[in-house]
C-alpha cells in the first residue's frame, strides 16, 4: 500500500516543553527534517520538569484514497535516564502512547498506531487537522532530562481507482461520428476549439494536442512550447528591449524586466534612470546585536526569548538589549519580539541622503539601486525611509531628498 510522510510545519495548540536547542526560531523547525539531524536541533525536558508536552501543526494533503491507519512517531534520547511518549491530537481530543523509558546513550524511535480516530474511520479532513507531538519527562534520580529531535505522522492508504474523461454518452451531433472533448488552447488571449479525434496531452515536450492530427488555425499552430515560448509563432510581441518570456505567473518577462499582459499584449512600465546630484553614506554597525525579552506566561511564570546577529557580534561584540514585555505568553511569540528587535536595529546598519530631480513614481519604502563612482557606490541597494520635496525660490527649482535606509 502506499504510504505518505507528514512533518511539522508550525506551531500547535500546546508549547510546554522548556528548552530548545538551538535556542532561535520556534520549537516545531527543531523537529521537522526529514533526515534526523538528532543533537544538532532538539526540545528538551529539564531534570525536574515532570511530564511536559509540544503539539505541531502538520503539512495537509491533497491525497485521495481510503485510509487503513495513521502512526505517530518520534525519535528520542536521554544521556543519563528518562521517559518519551507519542501525542496525537484530533479535534478537542489528545491521545497520549505508553510512556517509554528511553535507553541511555542511544537516539530511539517509537510510534504509536491508530486504526480509527475518534471512534470512527479516519477521512483526509482529520488528517490535515491532526496535530502530532510529543511528550518527555526527565528522571529526578538520575539527574537526566529527555529531549526529541524529530516528530511525524506516516498515513497507510489504498489508493483510488484513476479517473478517466468519457464524453462519449453526452449527445453531440456532428459531421464528422463519434463526440469528443472539445479542447480549448489559450496562448496569450486566443481561443483555439479542437474536436477532431481524441485530445491527448504529450508531457515529453509540453505539446497539447489532438490524436494523430494536428489542427492549423489562422495564426499559427496551437501548442505550448517550453521553455520560455510564446506559440503560435504569429502572436508573438517583440519589443525593443527583447523577446517576451512566458512565466506561470501570467507575466511576460523580456531580459529581466516584468511585462505585465492585457489580452495578450504586452505593455512595458519601464523604472527611468535619475541623476544624483548629491550624495552623503554611511554604514555602521546596529547599536544591538543580541536582543533578550522576558515575558510572563498565563500561570506568572516567565518565558523568554533570544536572538543574536552573529555576523555583527563577531565584529564588535556583544551588544545586548534587555526588554520585559509581560503581555506576552508564550516562547515563540518572544522569540519573534526579540527577532523583531534585531530586524529593526538592522535597518540603521546603512544610512543615506541623496538629492534628485523631482520623481513622480518614487515612493516610501521602495527599495533603489545606487551607482555614484564618486562615493565608490556601485550597484548598492537601499530602502527609502524618508522623501522631502523642495523648492529653491532663488534657482526656481524643485527637487527631491532622499533619506535611506538598510534595504
Amino acid at each position: 500500500m502506499p504510504q505518505l510522510i507528514l512533518r511539522p510545519n508550525g506551531a500547535g495548540d500546546e508549547t510546554s516543553i522548556p528548552a530548545q536547542y538551538p535556542d532561535t526560531g520556534y520549537h516545531w523547525d527543531k523537529v521537522d527534517e526529514s533526515v534526523s539531524d538528532d543533537a544538532a536541533t532538539t526540545v528538551s525536558s529539564t531534570v525536574s520538569s515532570g511530564l511536559v508536552r509540544d503539539l505541531y501543526a502538520m503539512a495537509d494533503t491533497g491525497q485521495q484514497g481510503t485510509i487503513n491507519w495513521v502512526r505517530a512517531y518520534i525519535r528520542v534520547y536521554t544521556a543519563g535516564g528518562g521517559y518519551a511518549r507519542t501525542e496525537l491530537k484530533s479535534g478537542s481530543t489528545i491521545y497520549s502512547g505508553n510512556l517509554q523509558s528511553i535507553p541511555v546513550g542511544a537516539w530511539t524511535e517509537y510510534y504509536t498506531q491508530y486504526a480509527i480516530m475518534d471512534g470512527v474511520a479516519w477521512t483526509w479532513a482529520k488528517v490535515n487537522a491532526a496535530q502530532a507531538g510529543l511528550g518527555l519527562a526527565g528522571n529526578d534520580g538520575k539527574g537526566s532530562g529527555a529531549s526529541g529531535t524529530q516528530v511525524w505522522l506516516v498515513v497507510d492508504f489504498t489508493a483510488s481507482a484513476p479517473q478517466t474523461i468519457s464524453p462519449l454518452g453526452i449527445a453531440q451531433a456532428l459531421v464528422l461520428g463519434v463526440p469528443s472533448l472539445v479542447l480549448f488552447v489559450k496562448p496569450s488571449a486566443m481561443v483555439q476549439s479542437v474536436s477532431v479525434g481524441q485530445p491527448a496531452l504529450s508531457m515529453g515536450k509540453f505539446s497539447i494536442l489532438p490524436d494523430s492530427t494536428i489542427v492549423s488555425v489562422s495564426v499559427g499552430e496551437p501548442s505550448l512550447s517550453y521553455p520560455q515560448l510564446i506559440s503560435p509563432p504569429s502572436i508573438v510581441h517583440v519589443i525593443d528591449i527583447g523577446q517576451p518570456i512566458l512565466f506561470d505567473v501570467g507575466v511576460l518577462k523580456p531580459s529581466g524586466i516584468i511585462q505585465q499582459v492585457s489580452i495578450g499584449i504586452p505593455t512595458l512600465h519601464k523604472y527611468v534612470w535619475h541623476v544624483i546630484l548629491e550624495g552623503q553614506y554611511a554604514i555602521e554597525t546596529p547599536g544591538v546585536n543580541r536582543s533578550f525579552v522576558v515575558g510572563q506566561d498565563q500561570n506568572g511564570y516567565p518565558v523568554y526569548g533570544n536572538a543574536v546577529d552573529s555576523a555583527e557580534l563577531d565584529l564588535v561584540g556583544e551588544r545586548l538589549d534587555c526588554q520585559q514585555e509581560l503581555a506576552i505568553p508564550i516562547d515563540s511569540q518572544v522569540a519573534s519580539v526579540a527577532n523583531a528587535i534585531l530586524s529593526k536595529m538592522r535597518l540603521t546598519k546603512a544610512m543615506g541622503i541623496i538629492l534628485i530631480p523631482p520623481n513622480c513614481g518614487q515612493e516610501l519604502f521602495d527599495v533603489v539601486q545606487i551607482s555614484d563612482s564618486g562615493a565608490n557606490r556601485s550597484a548598492s541597494k537601499y530602502r527609502v525611509v524618508g522623501i522631502r520635496f523642495e523648492y529653491n525660490p532663488r534657482q526656481a527649482k524643485y527637487e527631491h531628498r532622499l533619506f535611506l535606509g538598510a534595504p
